[in-house]
């Protein structure tokens, strides 16, 4: 092409070959043009919007990703057409909150820096969860509940803090009054990409059931058997302490049993697992098993959980879930089998 038609590039072509730099130049913008054309995603939602820019974050309910024009954005994962499977390296960025040694002659290592939560100020993610539902407790009686709940989990890295309380009411025979009170503290790390670590407290209360008090501490490592992004199953076993007291109407029902003593206490073998399964981006199945048996005795508890969970209005964090309990309970307390129904709203902060 002759170049020397264009009125821009005439007045270069007799200057020691300047028509040839500023051609290499202009070509040279072209290619880093469509080179950063070329590393931008695109960001595909179900309401037909398309959205450049690249992907932060992506997790099992939500997934993060930065637009030049609307900066960083958080949205419930169901509203996504696709995401990426593998998320693609990154470099040090302002917007990433990250920071890296000055230059040098050696190699500098990235210093990764928690992101900020937008409400609180602090690092990491918080977020919380209250539930309120009916439900039905069949063990010597059927028992028909009112339950609420609340719980709240803090997460930094691979670090996750959670607590939950909750507590059900309802009558029997019209004058006996159910009242359960659980609260738990759980600390959670994961190790690796295949190690887990489960520190957990929990503290139980059943006027119905004659216990006063029931206490137990666990520390689990469990391994992921399978770890993927809508299926995880964990499993292990550690070491716990179990301590309950019984109210002095349980002596009376216990008869002339002479190992039966208004507190019971002792070391106990923690059994633990985990399955959760996400069966399309608004519907989860759960499955919890945590089991205290005693070393030193017969006096054992175990609870066994399974869960349903429908996203209503993901956009909100409205979910309707149906739930499946069973809870041993040692002699002279009966076992109890508890179906229940709640709305639970999903809140991040």
């Amino acid at each position: 092409m002759n170049l020397s038609r264009f009125p821009i590039f005439s007045a270069f072509r007799t200057h020691n070959g300047a028509t040839r730099i500023l051609t290499g130049a202009v070509v040279s913008v072209l290619v880093v043009g469509f080179a950063q054309t070329a590393d931008a995603a695109e960001l595909k939602l179900k309401t037909g919007e398309i959205l450049i820019g690249e992907w932060v974050d992506v997790q099992s309910d939500q997934v993060v990703f930065r637009s030049e024009g609307l900066g960083e954005l958080r949205l419930e994962r169901a509203l996504v057409v696709e995401v990426p499977s593998v998320m693609p390296a990154k470099t040090a960025q302002p917007a990433d909150q990250r920071k890296a040694e000055p230059a040098s002659d050696t190699a500098s290592a990235e210093v990764e820096v928690p992101l900020l939560n937008r409400w609180s100020g602090l690092p990491g993610e918080l977020s919380l969860n209250y539930k309120v539902g009916i439900e039905r407790i069949n063990n010597q009686n059927e028992v028909d509940t009112l339950r609420a709940a609340v719980e709240a989990s803090w997460k930094i890295g691979l670090n996750e803090l959670s607590t939950y309380h909750s507590i059900a009411q309802g009558e029997v025979d019209g004058n006996k009054i159910l009242d359960q009170r659980n609260h738990s503290l759980r600390y959670i790390r994961d190790i690796n990409e295949r190690w887990r670590w489960l520190n957990q407290y929990d503290w139980f209360y059943d006027g119905l059931s004659l216990i006063d008090s029931q206490w137990q501490v666990a520390s689990v490592p469990a391994y992921y058997f399978v770890k993927k992004e809508n299926l995880t199953l964990l499993a292990g076993v550690g070491l716990g302490y179990q301590a309950t007291e019984y109210h002095e109407m349980a002596g009376l029902l216990a008869g002339d049993d002479p190992d039966f003593e208004s507190e019971r206490e002792g070391w106990a073998l923690v059994g633990y697992q985990l399955l959760r399964y996400q069966i399309n981006p608004t519907l989860e199945l759960k499955q919890v098993f945590l089991g205290y048996p005693m070393l030193d005795g017969d006096q054992y508890a175990a609870n066994f959980m399974i869960s349903l969970a429908h996203s209503i209005t993901p956009r909100l964090g409205l979910v309707l879930e149906y739930q499946t309990n069973y809870n041993s309970k040692p002699a002279p307390t009966v076992p109890e089998f508890v179906d229940s129904l709640q709305i639970m709203l999903r809140h991040r902060l």
